[in-house]
């Protein structure tokens, strides 16, 4: 995960006092989690928030100075407008970086699969995958290289090696992406035929 600063404040938990907050470019927040006793109301500058966003809440993780107190925290919640999209909220979870933690990642397919070449359809049925590492263990993306996937295949969780450290935790039966048969050639084979499960996939992790 890529670690990045935001700057933090301590603020008032009324609700009329964080629709103020918002009309000012500030976004209320609150922070609990490891090394807490309950949970702190704060606000960070809109603004930079949403610079930094744009990198992957998911992947992110933030490096908070809260009036001089130093946080590390990743989002669990944001809550959005539902007609501007502005961000109205954020939870942020504080973590310890020797401890694992799991969070969602997403799954990027790369690569010309030799089954498309040749008329096939590839069609990815999971774009997110739970993993559980070390914070800085863990990557921004999982990237599938499908370049020698071939008519038939079906790629489960389990053909998955993750990398050094790193463990799934979405169902290994949770299937990615299948390749199927042009339709006039698969109306020619039996339902089961031309099926295949490839060997293991390495799931390459070039962000961190």
């Amino acid at each position: 995960m890529q670690r990045v600063s935001l700057k933090a404040e301590e603020r008032g938990d009324t609700k009329g006092h964080n629709a103020q907050l918002r009309a000012q470019g500030t976004i209320p927040a609150v922070i609990y989690g490891k090394g807490m006793q309950g949970s702190k109301p704060v606000q960070v500058n809109e603004k930079e928030f949403v610079l930094l966003s744009r990198k992957g809440l998911s992947t992110l993780l933030f490096d908070l100075d809260i009036n001089g107190t130093k946080r590390t925290a990743l989002v669990k919640e944001c809550q959005m407008h539902v007609i501007t999209r502005r961000v109205q909220h954020i939870d942020f979870y504080t973590v310890k970086l020797d401890e694992p933690i799991e969070v969602t990642l997403p799954v990027r397919l790369i690569g010309d699969a030799k089954g498309v070449k040749v008329g096939g359809r590839l069609e990815q049925r999971l774009y997110k995958i739970k993993v559980q590492a070390l914070p800085e263990k863990i990557p921004n993306e999982i990237v599938v290289d499908v370049t020698e996937f071939d008519l038939g295949t079906l790629l489960h969780v389990r053909s998955l090696t993750a990398p050094e450290g790193m463990v799934f935790t979405t169902s290994p039966d949770a299937m990615i992406l299948t390749i199927k048969a042009p339709k006039a050639a698969a109306e020619a084979e039996t339902p089961a035929a031309g099926e295949t499960t490839p060997a293991a996939a390495p799931a390459t992790t070039p962000q961190q």
